[in-house]
């Protein structure tokens, strides 16, 4: 799931601007299912993506894991997303 291809990318980017877009234009609407939604190894893996492009990513947060260290353990990022 981690070599998605960019059609799968902006799928979920078009998904995550008409969830903003409804929110925003209906406040009080209440979404079903988001977290599920969210939650789908294909988001997460797009969103770990997207973190592992930005410079801040060579410095390790509260879990300590770095870009630089997911590189060096093959099968890590994977894992990440799938836990």
């Amino acid at each position: 799931m981690l070599g998605q291809s960019s059609a799968e990318g902006q799928a979920i980017a078009r998904m995550q601007c008409n969830l903003a877009r409804k929110a925003k234009e209906q406040p009080e609407h209440k979404f079903q299912r988001l977290y599920r939604v969210i939650c789908q190894e294909e988001w997460i893996a797009e969103a770990l993506n997207r973190v592992l492009k930005n410079q801040g990513s060579r410095t390790g947060g509260v879990d300590t894991i770095t870009r630089p260290w997911l590189e060096e353990n093959p099968g890590r990022k994977e894992k990440l997303v799938s836990d």
